[in-house]
């Protein structure tokens, strides 16, 4: 088992913190540079390979492919040690070092050099640089073979060489011939676009690209984050932050949680006032059509009642034409007898009879009969005829008068049936 330890230096980090956020952007991670190299690097190529970084104060290295655990090593050397070497053999200030040596990275290594000072430049950054890739291609062996001592790993085919320190002289070649593998320039990486302006300055950024890549696929990809390195302190001050905002924000709530539900009622009345307006608004032609019923309804009620009113008249009427029809074919039975008087009293609620019971219609009629030999038979017979009428309950208070030669002045009351309708 193999375990990779990883740390920073605290006032290496704090101004790359502090620089981020004077730009307004909030730092929350912080990550070995192998880690976002190799994220980003294991995506671009397929097969086993050995990647190079050669920054200026370190060297990552990275060895990685076909789906094997990668190996991780940081170098504490780079470019700079080349700059410090070549500055003390030129006797030179470190700044003036390190022109000189960008000056003769240019330089075709199997050009003929146009001028004599070209040719002595190159040679003493050749002699400075020359133990950096000696010692440089001794560490990728070692690492080489380290990696290799895993099980189940297959062995690199080629080596991708990115960095600022790439371009040392001898460099390329030191390592092909340490490892025996082909030796490449780290291309610019192929899901990203780069600007046309910077496609020729891919051997020295392509690099950096990558280590932001990784960066990116980490903050995309929250597994894929195995170490943070971002200061403890940061940490802290950021989450009490945090937690100041959420209070600052719990008590403007507070404050604000009366009014918000003043709206919020407000927006439910008048919610409630709209919904309200448009069921009127649906239910006013119901409505009209309610009151056009009710109306009709009355006026078919009262047409009821006077239709029932005519119905009685009418059954009256029919009552009254049976019941004189029925008398005058009495009256014609008897003969020799004429009506004089004909007085209908309408059935009384206020009165009672004996038993109780609203007193019946009558009817009061008076006439004359031809007195002759059977006059008493005559009249006898008249009034029990009068009794047979279906109408009639029955005929009291019946008078003669006789004074008068010839005639008969008679007189009674006959009584409607309660029953029957006059």
């Amino acid at each position: 088992m193999e375990i990779l330890i990883s740390a920073a230096k605290l006032d290496a980090v704090e101004p790359l913190c502090a620089a981020a956020e004077s730009a307004h952007l909030l730092p929350t991670h912080c990550e070995p540079a192998a880690l976002a190299l190799w994220r980003a690097f294991s995506r671009e190529v397929d097969a086993p390979s050995l990647f190079v970084d050669v920054g200026a104060r370190s060297t990552q290295v990275i060895i990685g492919g076909g789906g094997a655990a990668p190996y991780l090593r940081t170098l504490n050397f780079g470019g700079n040690t080349v700059t410090r070497s070549l500055a003390q053999g030129l006797g030179c200030d470190f700044a003036e070092a390190e022109a000189a040596k960008r000056r003769a990275s240019q330089l075709l290594e199997n050009a003929k050099p146009s001028q004599e000072s070209e040719a002595l430049l190159r040679e003493a950054v050749g002699q400075a640089a020359s133990p950096f890739v000696q010692k440089l291609g001794a560490e990728l062996l070692l690492a080489k073979l380290a990696y290799l001592r895993q099980s189940g790993v297959l062995s690199p085919t080629r080596v991708y060489l990115g960095g600022g320190g790439s371009v040392l002289l001898g460099l390329r070649e030191e390592i092909a011939e340490r490892l025996s593998l082909p030796v490449f320039e780290l291309p610019t990486p192929a899901s990203i676009e780069v600007a046309p302006s910077s496609v020729g300055r891919a051997p020295v950024g392509a690099s950096d690209l990558y280590a932001l890549y990784g960066l990116a696929l980490g903050a995309a990809l929250p597994e894929a984050q195995v170490l943070n390195l971002f200061p403890l302190g940061r940490r802290v001050a950021r989450e009490v932050r945090a937690r100041r905002r959420w209070g600052l924000a719990a008590a403007a709530l507070l404050v604000l949680l009366p009014f918000l539900l003043l709206l919020q009622q407000r927006s439910a009345i008048a919610a409630l006032h709209t919904r309200a307006a448009a069921v009127d608004a649906r239910a006013a032609p119901l409505l009209r059509l309610g009151a056009l019923n009710a109306q009709a309804q009355t006026e078919v009620d009262a047409l009821r009642v006077r239709l029932a009113h005519l119905d009685a008249l009418n059954a009256q009427r029919e009552s009254w034409l049976g019941f004189f029809a029925d008398l005058q074919a009495r009256l014609i039975g008897v003969g020799d007898v004429w009506l004089e008087r004909f007085h209908y009293n309408a059935p009384s609620t206020d009165q009672v009879d004996e038993t109780g019971s609203p007193q019946a219609a009558t009817i009061e009629i008076g006439g004359w009969l031809l007195e002759s030999g059977r006059t008493d038979e005559s009249l006898q017979r008249f009034f029990d005829s009068l009794q047979a009428l279906d109408f009639v309950q029955g005929v009291v208070g019946e008078r003669y008068d006789r004074k008068r030669p010839g005639v008969i002045r008679f007189d009674a009351t006959i009584l409607i049936a309660p029953e029957k309708l006059l």
